[in-house]
């Protein structure tokens, strides 16, 4: 038994190490730390540069950088951890302090939701066996558990947080958005409701129709000149 516990141990500490070794060096091959200080126009632009050089180590590969960061960050079991600093100068260790509130609330309310979500619709679905619902609901939990998580997340942060926050400021619907709505309700209804299999068909493929037109802006109208 002790065995196994140090042989997962040991497990565990070389997919961590490799893990946040891939991370660090493909993080620091994808990003330039020195891209908007190259386009500068400011004076002093050298100097920056190679202030910004040496205190950040860009002279050296970004495989010797990981093992100076990793020194750092192994300085926790010794009291003098050193996990870096942010774009802007902050420490990490501070940044991910003021964070933790609001992550332990996010994680809180999604967890409760999600559980209010599970047993409603779960009951429904129980009591609802064998139908639309009930398939619907089975088609997109098995959905939403085949797509990578952190894809989702990504999606619902841009869509339903970021875009949905925006919308908010400016609440603004355009004439043909609405009409489309109107109509994909519509569609909707009689494509649940239809018996004909032809008719449902034909009202999904209105439905499809009408999504991808209201994506598609219209052309911008071209202005004359006068002179």
């Amino acid at each position: 038994m002790f065995s196994y516990i140090l042989r997962r141990l040991g497990a565990l500490v070389v997919i961590l190490f490799g893990s946040s070794f891939l991370l660090y060096n493909l993080s620091a091959i994808s990003t330039d730390p020195l891209g908007d200080l190259r386009t500068s126009t400011a004076e002093n632009k050298e100097y920056l540069i190679l202030a910004l050089t040496r205190e950040l180590r860009l002279d050296l590969p970004p495989p010797l950088r990981y093992f100076i960061w990793l020194r750092g960050v192994l300085g926790i079991f010794t009291g003098n951890a050193n996990f870096g600093l942010t774009r802007e100068q902050e420490p990490v260790i501070e940044a991910i302090a003021g964070a933790i509130p609001t992550t332990i609330r996010l994680v809180a309310v999604a967890t409760i939701v999600a559980i209010v979500l599970g047993i409603a619709l779960g009951i429904t679905s129980a009591l609802r066996q064998y139908s639309r619902f009930d398939y619907g609901m089975t088609f997109f939990a098995f959905l939403l558990f085949s797509l990578p998580i952190f894809w989702v997340a990504v999606l619902l942060k841009q869509y339903l947080a970021i875009d949905f926050n925006d919308f908010l400021v400016t609440a603004k619907i355009s004439p043909l958005k609405k009409q489309a709505s109107s109509l994909m309700i519509v569609a909707s209804y009689l494509s649940t409701n239809s018996k004909k299999p032809m008719c449902r068909i034909s009202m999904r493929l209105v439905i499809s129709v009408v999504i991808l037109c209201s994506r598609i802006k219209p052309p911008m109208k071209q202005k004359l000149l006068l002179k």
